[in-house]
């Protein structure tokens, strides 16, 4: 592996502040609503062009969380289901859980898990304290998340009240947390905290995520430097609305994590939007779409740094891009914006020319 700084100008103390500026909470990040039941090109009907795999909306399209709506029924039996309608599909947790993991690359980056509790009548048999659903919780996905993938609220008591960049989150070698929208306290999951604007977080010991509606959002709700909140949105969410309204609202009011059920459309890689981490550049790559990711990687150095090194950056600090062997041109005068860590991929060297 080879560490690019700068091949023109630029000097490490740049390198540095923008890594101490490059929090987690400093970008925003494309998310699935309903992630079990997301398909292509949605117009007013379900699953135009088939259901999408969950390993495929983070690895193809650069999903960085994951929603699952979970039903524990009357007779004990736990579904991943919307509603209680019956013609809502029904999925199996561990069917889907092993989708997400069908790739051992879904361990290179991190992903949100983003668990919803339904309490609607036919799926809410959940037991009455918070700490017995905390435990129920653990029970049920610690197998498929041990301590060695997942963080836990008790991994960051130690950062105060700033979260790590991308790359210090990958340092520690997890590659997960899971929130769910109970708002209270558990050692395993992180908590939604719906009093946001009357509850400065100062005095909280877990860090806490604000769950908002892009179609009502507060007046102040816009995102604090130094906080220990990450924002997230529902952002074009219905059947019918495939066109960018909500998305960029949402931006605009500074979520982190913007859910979508259009996952694939060309405005969620748009400006202020986080890149594939890893970023992955193939020059063989024959596909349709390019996202940078490990199934639809960019075709070219140029490209990559096109869309990862504008002016609004969208790069983590010392991005690891995984390339394939071959000769690369940067396209830009041999100048990059960040240190990024390049790997040859495919047995033979990777060499790069301005």
């Amino acid at each position: 592996m080879t560490r690019f700084i700068t091949a023109l100008g630029a000097a490490m103390a740049i390198a540095a502040t923008a890594s101490a500026q490059q929090t987690l909470d400093s970008f925003s990040y494309k998310g699935s609503h309903n992630s079990y039941e997301r398909g292509l090109h949605q117009s007013g009907v379900p699953y135009v062009g088939g259901r999408v795999p969950l390993n495929e909306l983070v690895l193809a399209y650069n999903s960085f969380s994951i929603e699952l709506d979970l039903c524990l029924k009357d007779d004990g039996v736990l579904l991943v289901k919307h509603d209680c309608d019956f013609l809502t599909a029904e999925f199996s947790l561990p069917a889907l859980l092993n989708e997400l993991f069908s790739d051992p690359r879904i361990f290179e980056r991190f992903t949100w898990l983003d668990l919803e509790l339904s309490f609607n009548g036919c799926c809410d048999n959940w037991p009455s304290t918070c700490a017995e659903r905390s435990q129920l919780i653990r029970d049920i996905f610690a197998p498929y998340f041990p301590a060695s993938v997942v963080y836990t609220p008790n991994d960051f008591v130690a950062d105060g009240s700033v979260w790590p960049n991308m790359a210090e989150m990958k340092e520690r070698g997890k590659a997960f947390f899971i929130t769910w929208n109970r708002d209270c306290s558990s050692d395993f999951v992180f908590r939604p905290d719906y009093g946001r604007y009357a509850n400065p977080p100062t005095n909280e010991v877990n860090y806490s995520f604000e769950d908002t509606d892009s179609e009502s959002v507060p007046a102040n709700i816009a995102s604090v430097a130094g906080d220990r909140y990450l924002l997230t949105s529902y952002a074009t969410v219905y059947w019918d609305n495939i066109s960018d309204s909500g998305w960029f609202e949402s931006l605009g009011i500074g979520s982190n994590y913007l859910k979508t059920n259009n996952f694939s459309a060309d405005w969620t890689d748009g400006a202020f939007v986080h890149h594939s981490y890893p970023l992955y550049i193939d020059q063989a790559y024959a596909g349709s779409e390019s996202w940078g990711t490990p199934y639809a990687p960019f075709r070219s150095l140029a490209e990559g740094m096109q869309r990862m090194l504008l002016t609004i950056p969208r790069a983590s600090y010392d991005t690891p891009v995984k390339m394939r062997s071959g000769v690369y041109f940067t396209g830009n005068g041999g100048t990059l914006a960040l240190p990024m860590t390049i790997e040859a991929r495919g047995g033979g060297p990777v060499v790069i020319f301005p």
